[in-house]
């Protein structure tokens, strides 16, 4: 489950969330790493230009005025058809100060509701990017050697990249 920004340009800035949802089908099964981040990012972007988050995004709405029975219904179906939620936030690109201190990192958690198994969270700040998990320990067990299995991809994405010539 990936969350969707809807809200337009205009609002850029200002605080509060307008968000969709859209069910990303990971591509598993593809074992070349570069192949695999153009193939997710393919379809995220038709995900994206889908009508699917601007109708979750209703629906939502329409169960947060719903009584409470079919709120916890309709949250059970919703929880059903993920398995994790993953989120990027994009920061500031340079340093910013809170009362006239620089903030040196940052960090938010991804929502959770229902039984999802896992919750990413992707910070960019500063040009750095930071992430965070919450799992289910029963289902991830070593929440670490996930992490470390995300920089062992990231890594061996960079090294692609070096040897295409592109960074």
């Amino acid at each position: 489950v990936v969350p969707v920004n809807l809200r337009g340009p205009e609002a850029a800035g200002r605080l509060g969330n307008r968000f969709g949802l859209v069910f990303l089908a990971l591509p598993v099964g593809i074992d070349d790493p570069l192949d695999r981040l153009f193939e997710v990012r393919r379809r995220m972007r038709a995900l994206k230009s889908s009508a699917q988050a601007l109708a979750v995004y209703q629906v939502l709405w329409a169960m947060g005025a719903a009584p409470r029975p079919v709120f916890d219904l309709a949250l059970r179906i919703f929880a059903s058809k993920g398995t994790a939620v993953v989120t990027n936030v994009v920061g500031p690109r340079e340093t910013i100060s809170i009362a006239g201190a620089p903030l040196r990192q940052a960090m938010f958690w991804v929502p959770s509701a229902g039984k999802l198994a896992l919750g990413v969270s992707l910070l960019s700040y500063a040009g750095k990017v930071w992430m965070g998990i919450q799992c289910d320990l029963a289902i991830v067990p070593d929440p670490a050697a996930l992490l470390h299995g995300f920089e062992a991809e990231v890594v061996a994405l960079r090294e692609l990249c070096r040897e295409a010539g592109n960074g």
